[in-house]
Formats: structure tokens, sequence, C-alpha cells
């Protein structure tokens, strides 16, 4: 009998397909337009899981660690074979997924059934050869009790302990006098915390202990966790659980959100995604979280907001020569004295050359 499976995306009847094992061997689903099915969604990975055979299976791969695959409501880590029908939940988004038994053609006879073997009978049995006899004999030799050792009927004596003679040291160098030894601190526990901190904190210090949490210093751990309430009335997180799950991402990163950096930006975008439920976004960002701490080496826990992070930290501008500044203007600065204006010579009138005087001409 051969297998074919069918995926449908819930409310999206036109995406999805049937695929056999003759056609196409393995189906990647996800987010980059090279999968057979793609789903357009912020949440889903370029490439979130695969269903292909393998074999007489049909097999479920998990191909992204941060949101996962929801299957029937476990959590797959890496793979699970499909028999029959399999509800799905990549980030939000539902599909139906169902394993189809398709009989050859031309063959409709039925298997023959099996015939049940009779267990063989004592005169079957295999002989005991002598190798198994001398097993048998050595583990009866083995299993024999011990006889007690032998006592002697005199014991010797037991010597009575020395006597601390006072005048042993007499003439000698006085005994070695080793100084008080200081009482251990007592340890820090959730105890030293307001009630509200430390029922709010309790099963976070269990997870990470009293050192992530800088309860030696708990005006840290009270700024963290009112970050922690202030991003969950930002994106609209409202339970208990949720909001501790965001103060569970600050740990595993040793970061308090409030500027965006390399380490943070997913995480950040992804509790933005208000159009999303607040458990579908934290299972997100809690995958991302865990998997920023298993690249640092661990959880990194919660530090001094005022000290940058190392993706805060930015290279020093070069040192520029100091600008010189030309020196203040006075207030009322000298006016330069005005040359008085000279007076005037009075006109000299212009004397028009005369023309020359006629002298009458006496008539004839």
């Amino acid at each position: 009998m051969g297998r074919m499976f069918e995926i449908q995306v819930v409310g999206h009847p036109t995406i999805g397909g049937t695929f056999d094992r003759d056609s196409v061997p393995s189906v990647d689903i996800g987010r980059s337009g090279a999968c057979a099915v793609v789903l357009d969604d912020p949440l889903i990975a370029p490439k979130h899981c695969r269903v292909e055979f393998d074999a007489d299976r049909v097999v479920l791969h998990n191909l992204d660690q941060e949101i996962g695959v929801i299957c029937d409501g476990e959590y797959v880590e890496q793979e699970i074979t499909l028999t029959g029908e399999h509800e799905l939940d990549l980030g939000g988004v539902q599909l139906v997924v169902r394993v189809v038994e398709t009989a050859p053609t031309g063959d409709t006879s039925a298997p023959a059934e099996p015939v049940p073997e009779e267990p063989p009978g004592q005169e079957d049995a295999a002989p005991v050869s002598d190798t198994t006899t001398q097993t048998l004999e050595h583990r009866s030799a083995s299993t024999r009790p011990v006889p007690p050792p032998e006592t002697p009927d005199d014991p010797e004596p037991i010597a009575d302990p020395p006597v601390d003679d006072p005048n042993a040291h007499a003439g000698s160098e006085p005994p070695e006098t080793h100084a008080p030894t200081e009482p251990a601190e007592p340890a820090v526990s959730a105890a030293s915390l307001p009630p509200s901190l430390a029922a709010f904190c309790g099963a976070l210090l269990d997870e990470f202990g009293p050192g992530a949490l800088c309860l030696d210093d708990p005006a840290i751990l009270e700024h963290f966790v009112s970050r922690a309430h202030a991003l969950a009335d930002r994106f609209g997180i409202d339970a208990e659980d949720d909001r501790r799950a965001v103060l569970r991402c600050m740990i595993l990163i040793g970061d308090d959100l409030s500027e965006t950096n390399q380490r943070n930006a997913d995480i950040e975008a992804t509790l933005s995604l208000t159009s999303r439920s607040p458990e579908q976004r934290l299972r997100r960002a809690t995958k991302i979280a865990e998997r920023i701490a298993d690249e640092l080496g661990g959880p990194v826990g919660l530090g001094d907001p005022k000290r940058p992070s190392p993706d805060r930290a930015r290279p020093a501008a070069a040192a520029r020569p100091p600008a010189v500044t030309p020196p203040p203007e006075p207030v009322n600065p000298p006016q330069e004295p005005t040359p008085a204006p000279t007076p005037e010579s009075p006109a000299t009138p212009r004397v028009e050359p005369s023309a020359a005087p006629q002298t009458p001409v006496a008539p004839a």
C-alpha cells in the first residue's frame, strides 16, 4: 500500500495541496517563495517545517527553533510521525494534515494472515553444554555464604587515650592558636524582598538563582520588574504569568529592552505584533531569548541598567582641535569722530564779460 498526505490551511482553501511519494518526496512550509506551501505571516520562518516521506512513514520536521510547531496541542521538539489527521499551529496559522493510505492498482486480494509459531517444547530445548554446567557451578560457588573471620580468644587490650598533661608543654613552644573565623554572611533569599516582589519573582528565583536576579541589590531587580510591567502595558499583555515571561526574556539576554539594539530587536518586534495573541508572541520571544542565551553561554542575568551592553557600545568619536573663537565685541563700541562740516564761503558773483561799448555814428 502507498501513502499520500494532504495539507490544507484553515480559512484559506486555495493554499495547500495533495502530495504523494512518487511526485514529491518532501514538502517545505514557510514564508519563503521557494516553499511548496507559502504562508505570508510575520511570525512564520522562511522555512518553518517540512513534511516528508521516510521509508513507510510520513514525518513532520520542525525547522524553526524560535516559535516552532504545535501538533495536536503538543510542541514538536525535532520530528514526529504523522498518521491519520493532525492539526498544526505555526505561529497562529492553523493547518490540517491528513495522511491517506492508498492501495496499489490491480491488487485487490487481502494479505494473508500470518500463522503464529508454536513455542518449542521440552524435547526441542537446546541441551545443556559442559560450558553451561561449569558456569552454573561457578555461580553457585560464588553465592555461597562466606564464613565470618576467626577472632582470637584473647584480644589485645585497647590502650586508654592519652591524658593531656598541663606540664607536658613546659619548656616548649606554646601551642598554636587559630584566629576565630568570621561567621559567613547569610544567604540572600526572596524573604528579604517586599512581599509583592517576592511573589512575582519566586518562580524565576527558583529557576535562575539569586545571583541572576541581583537579590544583593534589590534596586536593580525592581527596575527590571518595572520595565517588564511597562512593556506589558504597552503591548497589551495583562496576565501575570505572561508579564513574568517578559521578565524571563530580560533575564536570559541581560537587557531591559529600553533601547533597541542588535540583541533585543527580534524580541521587541515579536512583542509588538499586537494583532496576535500574547501566548503566541511570548512563545516566540522566549524561543529567541533562549537561543541568544545559548549563544552567549547561558543566561546573562540582570545587571546595572546604567551600564550599556556590548551591543550598545559605540566607538568614541575622533578628537577635534579646539575651535578658536574671536574675542567678544564690546557692547557699545567707540565711534570714530565725525569731522565738522566746513563753512561754505559766499558765492562770488560771476561777471560776464561785457560787450564793447558801441560809439554812435552821426548821420551824414
